[in-house]
Parts: structure tokens; sequence; C-alpha cells
């Protein structure tokens, strides 16, 4: 797949503002057909991400900006009260 501009790593993506994040995830919408939703921020265990927002076919789906992207954790999160969350 052809994009029609540079794809961000990681710290580039960090330091754009929420407009340029918009901006991005409109043309990866439109070049993938996938519905853009908008820009959502999820948050867990100290670790922030504003990511876009996609929706094809009923499913959803979020952009992860960077080169390399590894799905899982890290292990089990150091306070107590969030261990039972995942009971």
């Amino acid at each position: 797949m052809e994009h029609s501009r540079h794809l961000p790593d990681w710290e580039e993506y960090k330091a754009m503002s929420r407009e340029e994040k918009a901006a991005l995830a409109k043309t990866i919408g439109t070049e993938t057909g996938m519905d853009y939703k908008g820009i959502v921020r999820y948050s867990r265990w100290g670790t922030e991400l504003e990511t876009a927002l996609y929706q094809r076919e009923g499913a959803e789906f979020v952009f992860l900006p960077g080169k390399r992207t590894e799905l899982g954790w890290n292990g089990l999160p150091e306070q107590p009260e969030e261990i039972l969350l995942l009971g």
C-alpha cells in the first residue's frame, strides 16, 4: 500500500499536535477504506497513547505509530488493586 505522506515513528508522532494527528488519521482512513471516528486517548498502568479510532464492517481499529509494535504486556501491574481487575 502506498501512503501519500511519511508515516511518523513513535517520537515524531508524540510530538505532533492533536490537529496534525487528526489530519494524518483522516488520510490513513481514506487510503485504507476505513471510517475515521476521531482521536481517542488510552491510558493504562502509566502508559498513555493518543491515537486514531477507525471502524470498518462493525469492527473497531486503532492506529499504532512506530516502526515496530509488540502486542501484550511486560507482566502484571505493581498495584495490588489493579491485579483484582484482571481476575
